[in-house]
């Protein structure tokens, strides 16, 4: 199945429960979500795709970008720390760092990119 055909059924990008609200970070036009957790909490992947990018990047911190298919990305910022590195195939659920803390408390920033579109990521991950 396809990442379109996942739209309200992606997996969540923490497990357990956590207060989600909708953000943006600087230079983007949003949305994301600011999900808030302990640090440390995993966070994983919300699709099987690639990792196009695993690096800081301005802010967003510590950052995650897989690559799900048809010009589909989910973006993970706020990183503590990244276990994945550019190029390798992940899966669902798979680990892709753990929560950090950028001076805002500890939060994942969490978007949804299509192309070079933002698109609300509340939809796809059913809430």
């Amino acid at each position: 199945m396809g990442f379109t055909a996942s739209r309200g059924k992606l997996l969540f990008p923490l497990s357990g429960r956590a207060e989600a609200k909708p953000a943006h970070r600087e230079g983007t036009d949003g949305p994301g979500l600011e999900i808030r957790a302990p640090l440390g909490t995993p966070v994983r992947a919300v699709f099987a795709g690639r990792v196009a990018f695993a690096d800081r990047y301005g802010p967003y911190g510590r950052l995650v970008i897989v690559d799900h298919g048809d010009h589909y990305y989910s973006v993970c910022g706020n990183l503590a720390n990244i276990d994945v590195r550019v190029g390798m195939d992940i899966s669902a659920g798979e680990k892709l760092g753990t929560v950090g803390d950028e001076g805002r408390g500890p939060m994942l920033y969490f978007e949804i990119r299509h192309g070079t579109e933002t698109v609300p990521p509340g939809p796809w991950l059913g809430i």
